[in-house]
């Protein structure tokens, strides 16, 4: 997604004890309502995993 775009919200996280990093990204609409959800995860399954489940729960939320 555009980081440039003002409906683009950005966050980076990351584990210092096993490395892994995660980068998630959610496009929100005029009311509120987080329409489209992405992440780029750098480390385990389990973290790629989840990060993937994190964004198919926040889609539809406000």
């Amino acid at each position: 997604m555009d980081k440039n775009d003002t409906t683009v919200g950005t966050g980076l996280v990351g584990a210092p004890a096993c490395g892994d990093v995660m980068k998630l990204q959610i496009k929100v609409d005029v009311d509120g309502m987080i329409t489209e959800a992405k992440f780029k995860t750098f480390g385990c399954g389990s973290a790629i995993a989840s990060s993937s489940l994190a964004t198919e729960w926040v889609k539809g939320k406000t």
